[in-house]
Formats: structure tokens, sequence, C-alpha cells
């Protein structure tokens, strides 16, 4: 009878035990990555680490960079249609090299101002720095400021130093309201969990007027509302991160936009105050009445993983379409009550592509200001598809810096020019 010899043997078992090892060295891999155990956070924060020396040659702290999309100006800022930029103000936040902050752009493309957002003076005991999310420009040249991933919202002055700090985890949009309130998302553990809540707060004080639960007063009101939202009858909401230590990001709420007086006579099916709300992980933009808790309107798609839908003065939803995995977003006009669509750039002049987060709003002159925070740069341009102003966050020749927020303020907008002294 053939025999192995005792070195084949060892050799064998050495090798199918290495083999055995990686095998579970794999599937833990994959464990990892799928319930963010142990030592998931720490992997990304080296791999982040380390992608930021490769692309920028520095040691940065987290995802800071992005690559230039292929034809992005080389420039900080570029109007290449002076005749069709909307005059007035522009405020952009991202990534400074040593914090995140806020740029103002005025009329003629110069710096006018500029805020840093230093987290660790709002929350002493919370990270170095983190991203901002969240942003709005107050009248008096102060600023109001969420985090997704931290636990404080905050309105600072043109220095920069804490008005007030208001805790709990705020997160993604800061909408105005007619009455100088204002509205955003709160989360209870997670900005990525299910236990999520409609706020309305004052921005004096930062005094929460009025707060709604999206599973209780909306969701859970009719067996109709729970498959707007595909939720079966009984289902238990996990109240920030499940067993496994990953988020539960069932619904990822990322904007609430509140209907102007000005124009709700163009949406005959709504009512001045009621709320704009997006959905990211369904797919879904809906109209909520706060006051009766009435689900007015919803439309799941066409677009897919989308940011930052508002009300346009034509009275169609304008809708940010990341388009998530296909390579191109796009931006998305819609009449709620025809449900037409429009797309904006058709003829393929404008291209940009931000798989995750991003903003726009509509211009007086018919523009469209456009943050793409995965190329690190903020576009405008006409619905047509002619580029007009263009700011690329420059770090190099291939390397953008992050930008995550944006809006137009027109030239007439601060009591005072905006100042540090």
């Amino acid at each position: 009878m053939f025999r192995l010899s005792d070195r084949v043997s060892k050799i064998i078992f050495f090798v199918s035990l290495a083999f055995l090892g990686a095998l579970l060295a794999f599937a833990y891999g994959i464990a990892v990555g799928w319930a963010g155990a142990w030592p998931n956070d720490p992997l990304r924060i080296w791999i982040a680490h380390l992608r930021s020396v490769y692309m920028a040659g520095e040691w940065q702290p987290g995802d800071r960079f992005v690559w230039a999309p292929e034809g992005a100006a080389r420039e900080r800022i570029v109007i290449s249609r002076p005749e069709l930029f909307e005059p007035g103000y522009r405020a952009i936040m991202g990534w400074d090299g040593d914090r995140y902050g806020v740029w103002l752009i005025d009329s003629a493309g110069q710096d006018a101002h500029y805020w840093p957002v230093d987290y660790r003076k709002l929350d002493p005991n919370g990270p170095l720095t983190l991203e901002p999310h969240g942003m709005e420009v107050l009248e008096d040249a102060s600023i109001l400021i969420s985090f997704d991933s931290g636990r404080v919202l905050a309105r600072l002055d043109a220095c920069g130093e804490p008005v007030w700090v208001k805790r709990g985890i705020f997160h993604h949009a800061i909408e105005r309201a007619d009455d100088g309130t204002f509205w955003a998302w709160r989360a209870d553990d997670s900005a990525y969990g299910q236990s999520q809540y409609l706020v309305n707060f004052d921005a004096r004080s930062g005094d929460t007027i009025r707060e709604y639960s999206l599973t209780d007063d909306f969701v859970d009101r009719s067996a109709e509302n729970r498959q707007i939202f595909a939720i079966p009858r009984g289902h238990t909401y996990y109240h920030g991160r499940s067993s496994s230590g990953s988020p539960t990001d069932l619904f990822h709420p990322n904007d609430i936009e509140p209907l102007s007086a000005e124009i709700a006579n163009r949406y005959p099916n709504f009512d001045a105050g009621d709320l704009l709300v997006s959905f990211r992980n369904l797919h879904l933009i809906a109209v909520f009445d706060p006051d009766d808790r009435e689900i007015k309107w919803w439309s799941h798609g066409p677009w897919r993983f989308q940011h930052d839908p508002e009300f346009g003065k034509d009275g169609k939803i304008l809708v940010y379409n990341n388009n998530y995995g296909r390579g191109r977003s796009s931006i998305v006009a819609i009449d709620p009550i025809s449900r037409h669509l429009d797309v904006a750039f058709s003829n393929g002049g404008v291209r940009f592509y931000s798989g995750w987060a991003g903003k726009i709003q509509r211009l007086p002159g018919g523009a469209v200001l456009i943050v793409v925070p995965e190329e690190g740069r903020v576009l405008e341009a006409s619905w047509a598809g002619d580029k007009i102003f263009e700011f690329n966050n420059v770090w190099s020749d291939r390397v953008n810096a992050y930008v995550i927020n944006a809006a137009w303020m027109p030239p007439a907008f601060f009591a005072q020019p905006p100042s540090c002294r």
C-alpha cells in the first residue's frame, strides 16, 4: 500500500492549516466589513490616512481629498460666462488643509470672508476635527452648522466662535422657514439609525420649538404610510446600532425643506409650511404636513440615492439625483401633479458625479448651483448646460480637497459686510 512519507505528510498538514487560516481570516474580514466589527473602524481610518499620503503627499485625518475629474479647472475660481453670472455671495464649505471652514465669495469672484469650523470648540470631549454637513448663513454673518457624525448643532459668529451649542445628533440639512426658524433632522443614537425626528428650532437661542417622530407621527400612522416606507406591520425599530454593531440605516433622511408662502400658490396640492423630505436609502422623497401629520405626496424615483430636493418657483420639485454606481449624477425636475420630468444639461454639456452627498440651489436667473463632494468642486450652469461658474478646492494638478455644502445669497443679504475683529 502506498504511504506518504512523514515529511510530505507534514508539508500537507501545514499547507492545509495555512489554507484554513487564510479562509478563516477572509471570512472574518468579510464579517468585519459587513457587520462593522473590530477592527473595522481603525482599519478604515488607517486606509484613509494612507490614501491621503498617496493622493496628496500628506498624512491627513480621514477622507479629505478626491480626484479632480478630467477637464476640471485647475484654478480655484473660474467665471466662464460673466454675463450669466448671478450677482451675490456664495458661501462654500470644505477642507482648507488644516480644518474645515466656510469661504465667502463675492460678486467679483473674490474672497470676502472666512468662517473656521472647529469641532473641538463645540464638543471638547469629541474628536479633534469632524466633517460638517448642514450649513446656513444668517444675515448678521453668523452661521448654523451640523455634523452627521457629531453630537452638536451650533451657531457660530463671524469669527467662528460659538454663539450657542445644542447637544444632540443633528445631521444633514438645515433649512429656513418663513418665520425665521429652521428645520433639521435629529437622531437618538446615530444619524444612520432608525430613530429619527423632524425638529423645528429657534436660530437665536437654539431652543426646540416643535419636534415630530418620523416613525410614530408619520410612518406608523396608517397601513398605507407603512407601505410607502416598505415597513411591515409590527416592525421593531432599532434605536442606534443593531446587535451586530453595524448601522441600521433604514431611512437615511437627508433633507427637510418647508414650502414658502411666496411660492405655495404654485403647488395647489400643498400648503405653505408643508415639508419636503428626502430618504436616501429608499430613493424616496415626500411632502409631509407637520400640523396634520399627513403624507400628501411621495415618489420612489426616478432617482437613486438622491439628495437635497427643493421646491422650485415654477411648481416643480428639483432633485439632486446622485445616481450612485452609475458614474454620472443629474438634476431632475418633477411636476408633482402630472409627474412630468425635465432633466437639466440633457445636451451633455455639463457632467458631474457624486455618489453620495451633494446640494443644489436654483438661482433667481434660472441657473443651478451644484455641490459635487466626490469631485471637490462647486458648479453653476444654466438649465441648457452652459457652464457659468466653477469652484475647485484645488490641492494639486490631479487632486481637489473636499467640499460639502454651498449656498448663494443676494448682494444685499448681510446687514453689514462680514468681518472678524
